[in-house]
């Protein structure tokens, strides 16, 4: 009879072990990981929180994270998609106090695609106080018009809806006509004005903008178009002692919704 019940124990002991190696070996085939405190860290599998909520003081990083019906919450860290999509279904991508950043993804909502987009570019002319994203050269002795390219801001196939200059620093300078420029515009070529016709805005928030009814002011093409911006002053640039204005435009990104919605 011992022998027997030894046996049996023997057996039952091994349906044990073999049912523990079966539901690990299955746990670790769904690539579940959970840990009570500190970094949530899986990249080879998804994160996947069917009704709940994901969230953390910290960071967060995943191949995948998928919020079914949930929410995505970064309290204090960050939510980063450094190459792929921040998708959340029915739930809501929270940052209380840190970022939502994607370098090369998409903000992705099953039946909205994001194209309007406004960028802003600074511009001083006291280049050794500079913190500016361009500068003037204020080492000419001479108020020759300058131009400076602020890059192509407007991609292939998007609209310009709206521009304006805004005056974030008044302009002052040491010369004759120490509180007054002569002319400011900006255009999608050196010296042009066709984006906003040349004015003067030299105080402080003074503002050039998109008249009213005067959308678009660019029609799409199939090139990106450079946005220029041009100054002339009063005084010799060599005299300037303080300006800087803030370049902001709108446009629609056509070229990005036909990407995204892959026709």
């Amino acid at each position: 009879m011992s022998m027997l019940l030894l046996k049996r124990k023997s057996i039952l002991l091994l349906i044990c072990l073999c049912t523990l190696l079966i539901t690990g070996a299955g746990r670790q085939g769904r690539k579940w990981v959970t840990r009570a405190g500190g970094l949530i860290q899986y990249n080879r599998g998804n994160v996947e929180i069917t009704a709940g909520t994901l969230t953390s003081s910290g960071a967060q990083s995943s191949t995948s994270v998928t919020a079914t019906t949930g929410n995505v919450t970064a309290t204090l860290g960050d939510v980063v998609a450094s190459a792929g999509d921040v998708q959340a279904v029915l739930g809501d991508i929270v940052a209380s106090s840190g970022d939502i950043v994607i370098p090369s993804g998409n903000i992705v909502a099953p039946d909205q695609i994001w194209s309007t987009k406004t960028i802003t570019k600074t511009v001083s002319i006291v280049v050794a106080a500079s913190v500016d994203d361009f500068q003037f050269d204020d080492s000419q002795i001479n108020v020759n018009e300058q131009f400076i390219d602020l890059g192509a801001l407007v991609p292939a196939y998007g609209e310009l809806v709206s521009a304006q200059v805004r005056c974030i620093e008044a302009y002052a300078s040491s010369g004759a006509d120490p509180d007054d420029i002569t002319s400011l515009d900006i255009g999608v070529s050196s010296g042009a004005g066709d984006v906003l016709a040349t004015d003067t805005a030299d105080d402080l928030n003074d503002i050039i903008t998109t008249a009213a009814a005067g959308s678009p002011i660019l029609a799409a093409t199939a090139a990106a178009k450079n946005i220029w911006i041009n100054l002339v002053p009063e005084d010799n640039f060599d005299t300037i002692t303080a300006g800087r204005w803030a370049v902001i435009i709108t446009y629609i990104d056509h070229g990005a919704a036909y990407t995204q919605a892959a026709p």
